[in-house]
């Protein structure tokens, strides 16, 4: 029987449930294009998908992607013999991604509103200029009232 408290045994991997299982692998270099990189996965076994992320400004690579594979077993064989191995001229890092993949808001940085963590959506405001509001009397002569 399992422990008390739940299951026994590691969560499961690849972070996405649904029979994906993700690699994390770090340290690519920024001209890698996704297809060199499944093909290096590919000896492994069938890949569902590459994923290279791109900062969301610049548009440059962040220097790591996600390599998703169809069945555990393979991507566990993946991650057992690339790890550590110099690949596209340097060493790259692989280890099973814990989380799914970011959706873009996530990816901006922002996280959206109060509800998921993160500060809420700013709101429009008007710009502040340098005039002096309408009415405003900066003095200099009189006009005479009393």
């Amino acid at each position: 029987p399992p422990p008390p408290g739940g299951g026994g045994g590691p969560p499961p991997r690849g972070g996405g449930g649904g029979g994906r299982v993700s690699l994390l692998v770090r340290n690519l270099p920024n001209d890698v294009h996704p297809n060199d990189v499944r093909q290096e996965f590919e000896r492994f076994g069938a890949v569902r998908d590459v994923y290279l992320p791109r900062d969301f400004h610049t548009k440059r690579p962040k220097g790591f992607g996600f390599v998703e594979f169809v069945e555990e077993p393979d991507a566990d064989a993946a991650q057992r013999q690339m790890d550590r191995q110099h690949v596209f001229g340097r060493p790259i890092q692989v280890e099973f991604a814990r989380h799914g993949r970011k959706d873009p808001n996530q990816m901006r940085g922002g996280g959206g509103g109060g509800r998921y963590g993160g500060p809420p959506p700013r709101r429009w405001e008007p710009p502040r200029g340098r005039s002096p509001p309408r009415g405003y009397d900066r003095g200099g002569y009189d006009r005479g009232y009393d």
